[in-house]
């Protein structure tokens, strides 16, 4: 497994760009960075969605499982991946759901928490 720090292009360095300063909208940026987390680190992303509990889906497959919860939730598709992000879960959950994603692929406790202050989470 390639870690966030090891990998060419740092999430802390991704965190620091044009691209994504320029989003405002923290949507946008939590978008941006799972788009960012499956581009860079597509397998143990996968297996991340793939083991979630099943009570608390974030991330989601297809469409398909999409359309079973979009009644509910609202749901946008992750930029250049085929995976989808649940939109409507609060601060709390989602900060809690985005460092177990960054510890899973390896990121380092103060790149966690940047990504928490770069998100509003923190």
């Amino acid at each position: 497994m390639t870690t966030v720090e090891q990998s060419d292009e740092t999430l802390p360095n991704f965190l620091a760009g044009e691209e994504f300063l320029a989003l405002a909208d923290p949507a946008e940026r939590y978008l941006a960075l799972l788009a960012w987390c499956a581009g860079r680190h597509a397998h143990d992303f996968a297996d991340f969605i793939a083991h979630q509990e099943s009570g608390h889906r974030y991330l989601m497959l297809s469409r398909d499982e999409v359309q079973e919860v979009r009644a509910h939730n609202h749901a946008r598709q992750i930029d250049g991946t085929q995976f989808w992000a649940v939109m409507t879960i609060d601060p709390k959950s989602q900060h809690r759901f985005v460092r177990r994603l960054l510890e899973f692929i390896g990121a380092r406790d103060e790149t966690v928490a940047a990504v928490a202050r770069a998100l509003h989470l923190a």
